[in-house]
């Protein structure tokens, strides 16, 4: 599995928590994320400056035997013709 996209780094964000003032509970914090406006052109340009560079060694060390992309917004994006 392979998420090369911008849209992976947030994942790796530390979890940041923080405390109800008035039940003192402690609550998880949303990890920010880039706009959605920038899903798609984010996912064009990381597949054109790295990720299909990385499928065509593989490929060609013959070690790639499916590529599957996950999600109908990375499927539009990154077409058959890329």
């Amino acid at each position: 599995l392979l998420d090369a996209s911008i849209f992976g780094w947030y994942i790796s964000q530390q979890q940041e928590y923080s405390r109800s003032p008035n039940s003192n509970e402690v609550h998880r914090k949303a990890k920010s994320r880039p706009p959605k406006e920038l899903k798609t052109p984010s996912l064009v340009l990381s597949w054109e400056l790295f990720t299909k560079h990385v499928i065509r060694e593989v490929a060609e060390e013959g070690n790639l035997k499916l590529l599957i992309p996950i999600g109908m917004e990375v499927e539009a994006a990154l077409t058959r013709e890329r």
